[in-house]
C-alpha cells in the first residue's frame, strides 16, 4: 500500500517540474559563461516563481483528483493516504531546483553536501515516528516530516550558497528572461521518460495484478536504478559544462573516455545484480523477496542500456539538439506506456519489465545515433562493443555458469576486443565478397 501511494504521488511530483529544473541548470551555465549577471538574476527569478506556481497547482491537483485515482484502482482505501502525499509537492519541487540551482552555478561540493544529508535525515524521522507503532498511516506522516525537515535544510543551505555569491532569491525581478518556460519544455518529456514511466507502470500493476506484484516490481527496480544514481551527479556536471563549452567547442577525447567508463562500470555492477541477485534480495528484503529475481534480472539489462543516456541526454540538452531528445521520449513515452499496458494485461509485473527492456534498449541507440551524426563523438561503437559482453552475460546465466569462470571469460573477450580490430575486419570481409 505504502509503495503504491508513494508511486501515485511521485508521478505528480515529477509532472510538476515542467523541465524547469534542467532548464534552469542549463540556462544559469550558458549565462555564468556568457558572464551576463542581469540575465543570472532574470534567470533565478524565473525559475522559482514557476516552481511555485506549478507545485501549487499540481498540489491541488493531487489533493482532488485523489477520490478518482482511488476509485479508478480499485483501492479507495488509499485516498485518504494520497491526499496527505499532496503535501509533498510543494517542498519537492523546491529542493528538485535548488539543486538544479546549485548544479547550474557548477559548485558540486554543495550538491554533494546536500545529497549527503538528505537521506539520512528523511531515514531519522521517519524511523522516528515508526518506532512510536508499525502502520501505513505513521509511515506516511514520518515520510511528510522527513520531507519538511529536508526542505528546510536545503533552503538554509541554498540561501547561504546565494548570499556568498551576491545573489538574492527573489520572485519578481526587473530582469526578464524571455524563451524561460519554452526551453524548459522541450527538456521536459526527457525527465518524465526517466522519473515518471516506472511510477505510471506500478500503478497500472496495482490495478490489474496485486499488491505483492506491485512490491516486487517496485524493489527490482529500486536496486536496478544503483548506476543511475551513481553517475546522477556526473549527468549533473555534464549538463552545465557542455552548455558553457558548446561554442568553443567539444573536447571528444574525455567525452568517448567518459562513455567507455560508464558502459564498463555499468556492465559491473549489471553483472554484480545477476549473478548475485538471491543474496541481494535477501540481505536487503528478506526470504519473501526472492520471487523479484525474475523482475531484477530483466530491469538490470534495461537500465545497462539506459546507463549510456546519463552521458548522452547532456550532450543533446546542452548543446542544440534538446528537440532531439524531447521527439525520442515522446516516442519512447507512448510505446513503453501502450505497450507496457498490453503486456501487463498478459503478464502482470514481467510484461511491465520486458516492455522497459524493449524501449530502453532502442531509445538509447537513437539518442547514441543522433549524437554521432551532430557531435562526431564515437559512441555507437563503444554501444557496439558492449553486445559481446551482454551475450556473454546472457549465455553464462542460462547455463548457469560459476561467477568465478565468467570473470574469466570476460577477461578473455576483454583481450580479443583489444587484439582485433573490428574495421580490419570488416575490410577482409569487403575484400573477401569481391573475391568470391
Amino acid at each position: 500500500m505504502v509503495i503504491l501511494v508513494v508511486s501515485i504521488s511521485s508521478i505528480y511530483i515529477f509532472l510538476a517540474d515542467l523541465g524547469i529544473s534542467t532548464g534552469t541548470t542549463k540556462l544559469l551555465a550558458e549565462a555564468l559563461g556568457n558572464r551576463s549577471h542581469k540575465r543570472i538574476d532574470a534567470i533565478l527569478s524565473a525559475s522559482f516563481r514557476t516552481t511555485g506556481l506549478s507545485a501549487l497547482l499540481f498540489t491541488i491537483l493531487l489533493f482532488l483528483t485523489a477520490d478518482f485515482v482511488g476509485n479508478f484502482l480499485g483501492r479507495e482505501t488509499i485516498v485518504p493516504y494520497l491526499k496527505m502525499a499532496s503535501l509533498w509537492i510543494i517542498p519537492y519541487s523546491f529542493m528538485k531546483n535548488s539543486f538544479a540551482v546549485i548544479d547550474g552555478f557548477q559548485e558540486m561540493k554543495y550538491s554533494f553536501l546536500g545529497g549527503l544529508f538528505r537521506e539520512p535525515l528523511r531515514l531519522a524521522a521517519l524511523g522516528i515516528v515508526i518506532l512510536v507503532g508499525i502502520s501505513i498511516d505513521r509511515i506516511i506522516l514520518g515520510w511528510t516530516i522527513a520531507i519538511y525537515l529536508i526542505f528546510l535544510f536545503l533552503t538554509l543551505l541554498l540561501g547561504k550558497f546565494l548570499s556568498q555569491r551576491g545573489w538574492k532569491l527573489r520572485l519578481l525581478s526587473e530582469n526578464k528572461e524571455e524563451g524561460f518556460m519554452k526551453y524548459s519544455l522541450y527538456l521536459y518529456l526527457p525527465y518524465i521518460g526517466v522519473w515518471v514511466l516506472p511510477f505510471l507502470l506500478n500503478a497500472f500493476i496495482g490495478k490489474f495484478g496485486t499488491l505483492s506484484e506491485v512490491s516486487l516490481f517496485a524493489v527490482a527496480f529500486s536496486l536496478t536504478t544503483l548506476p543511475y544514481f551513481l553517475f546522477l551527479p556526473l549527468s549533473g556536471a555534464l549538463l552545465p559544462a557542455v552548455s558553457e563549452t558548446y561554442g568553443n567547442g567539444l573536447d571528444v577525447k574525455p567525452i568517448t573516455l567518459l562513455f567507455t567508463y560508464v558502459g564498463i562500470i555499468n556492465f559491473i555492477l549489471l553483472s554484480i545484480l545477476c549473478f548475485w541477485r538471491s543474496f541481494i534480495l535477501t540481505f536487503l528484503y528478506g526470504k519473501e523477496y526472492q520471487m523479484a529475481q525474475t523482475f531484477l534480472v530483466i530491469l538490470s539489462f534495461a537500465v545497462f542500456f539506459e546507463s549510456f543516456k546519463i552521458v548522452a541526454d547532456p550532450l543533446l540538452k546542452g548543446t542544440h539538439y534538446a528537440r532531439v531528445s524531447m521527439f525520442i521520449e515522446i516516442i519512447r513515452f507512448g510505446v513503453i506506456l501502450t505497450g507496457g499496458i498490453v503486456l501487463i494485461h498478459i503478464w502482470s509485473a514481467l510484461g511491465a519489465g520486458i516492455a522497459i527492456l524493449i524501449v530502453y534498449f532502442f531509445s538509447s541507440f537513437l539518442k547514441l545515433y543522433f549524437v554521432k551524426k551532430f557531435l562526431d563523438i564515437p559512441c555507437l561503437s563503444i554501444f557496439y562493443y558492449s553486445f559481446s559482453w551482454v551475450l556473454l552475460l546472457l549465455v553464462s546465466l542460462l547455463l548457469q555458469i560459476p561467477f568465478p569462470l565468467f570473470l574469466v571469460l570476460t577477461f578473455l573477450v576483454w583481450i580479443i576486443e583489444r587484439v582485433i580490430s573490428w574495421k580490419e575486419l570488416n575490410a577482409l570481409w569487403v575484400f573477401l565478397r569481391m573475391r568470391f
